[in-house]
């Protein structure tokens, strides 16, 4: 791998946690089938192992040892010496002044641990199982704790980290930690709500379990059986020996100080490369949230070449509409203040930005149509008619009779205001559509009388 490093300026990586037995605690504690008859030894499980005879209490002893020992010994000691070949190889490999940027992102729980359905369920796979070992809330809590340990060791290691000495030294080159755990919360193993077969299937859990894999026939197996306690656990493919171990590249474990039954077959009982690749790993909705937490701690510590955030336009202000009501008597007809927003107010508003202009002076229809806001503004013609016609015109004085009189008002849309003010005193507009005819008889002529305002 460090041969096809080449120069770059950035490096992330996750690792040191199977280091800290995370694997082997979950092969024995987890996925390992219990039965008396058993062949492969891996004894009581945890919930029912007070004495610790089991390898599933055994590896959890091995890694609260492993990580609760002092600076220059145990993962402390290991998960520095990993940082200095990492940098020391970068810094034979930059050029001079080259930044460097290492980032180690620390592991996310694998659980929620205090929920109630994983109590009875268990993700032992095979056929020899009798619901055996449950996921209960103390196995679950002893592992998110070993977690949050491993965590808190790599943060408290890479805020002291001194760089190795180098000659010449680059003093471009920077350790880093991300925390990403809260990005799963709501996406482990066990949340709340979720079934059992949602722990295999539910996108919305961003991290793999142990799926069987036929490679016959490229398809999933989905099988939910059921043990004669009601217990759930994943059955094997139909036809698959499951008395017999298959060889995987985990038969030994990627750690070898991990605990793995000794006898003629010390295999382990998984099948397949589904094991060694994804269980506990991250699903594709789990890598775009680390994803996107990566790269925003990268804008923050102003790593060059990272994109920035998309800018987004801000929320513009809610409108406020204030109308002035009939009651002053002073208002216009509908149609022509209509025409004037129209044809003539908002095409000069669009041209010009804020302005003032009377209309039909001298006549009862005489009205002010203002639209003020600050340096620069021009609205569009859009907006401009929006808030004058179909706001303050079209919104205000529709129950009040008659509704062809319009009394004009303000809308205020942060520093924009638009607005309409009619200038005169009328008649009361209640009594704006008053009108008649009277014909009489005058035997040598009709009289007639025609009345009406408005």
């Amino acid at each position: 791998m460090t041969e096809k490093a080449g120069q770059p300026d950035i490096v992330w990586g996750m690792f040191g946690g199977n280091n800290a037995f995370f694997g082997a605690i979950a092969r024995a504690c987890i996925y390992q089938p219990i039965s008396p008859e058993h062949p492969f030894g891996w004894g009581l499980p945890w919930d029912e192992d007070p004495t610790g005879t089991g390898l599933c209490k055994q590896n959890i002893k091995l890694a609260e040892t492993y990580l609760g020992q002092p600076a220059g010994s145990g993962y402390r000691k290991d998960f520095t010496k990993a940082l200095n070949d990492i940098v020391t190889f970068a810094q034979g490999k930059q050029a001079l002044n080259q930044p460097f940027d290492l980032y180690v992102s620390s592991y996310v729980q694998f659980f929620d641990n205090t929920t109630d359905g994983c109590d009875g369920w268990t993700f032992a796979h095979d056929r020899l199982s009798t619901g055996k070992p449950k996921l209960v809330k103390g196995l679950r809590t002893v592992i998110n704790e070993n977690v949050q340990q491993l965590n808190s060791i790599q943060a408290d290691i890479i805020k002291n980290y001194q760089i190795p000495a180098h000659t010449p030294m680059n003093p471009n080159f920077r350790v880093h930690n991300s925390q990403p755990d809260s990005t799963f919360q709501g996406h482990r193993f066990c949340e709340q709500g979720h079934t059992f077969e949602d722990q295999y299937y539910n996108q919305d859990v961003w991290l793999w379990n142990l799926q069987y894999y036929d490679e016959k026939t490229g398809s999933e197996e989905v099988g939910v059986p059921t043990t004669t306690g009601g217990v759930e656990f994943m059955a094997a493919p139909p036809g698959l020996d499951v008395t017999q171990g298959f060889e995987t590249v985990m038969g030994d474990d990627t750690n070898p100080a991990a605990v793995i039954p000794q006898g003629d077959d010390v295999n382990t009982q998984q099948y397949g490369f589904g094991w060694t690749a994804r269980p506990f790993h991250p699903k594709y909705p789990g890598h775009t949230a680390l994803a996107n937490f990566f790269i925003q701690q990268m804008r923050n510590d102003n790593i060059p070449g990272v994109k920035p955030t998309a800018s987004t336009a801000p929320t513009p202000p809610a409108p406020t509409l204030v109308c002035n009501g009939l009651t002053s008597n002073k208002y216009v007809t509908h149609d022509l203040i209509k025409d004037t927003i129209s044809n003539t107010f908002c095409p000069a508003a669009v041209k010009q930005g804020p302005i003032s202009q009377r209309y039909n002076q001298g006549t009862p229809e005489e009205v002010v149509i203002t639209l003020t806001g600050p340096n620069g503004f021009k609205p569009s013609l859009t907006d401009c008619t929006n808030y004058l016609l179909g706001a303050i015109t079209e919104e205000c004085d529709t129950s009040s009779p008659p509704p062809n009189y319009k009394g004009g008002g303000t809308e205020t849309i942060g520093n924009v205001v638009y607005s309409i003010q009619p200038q005169n005193v009328r008649q009361p507009a209640a009594k704006g559509l008053q009108y008649g005819c009277d014909s009489t008889y005058k035997v040598v002529f009709n009289e007639y009388t025609v009345w009406g305002h408005g």
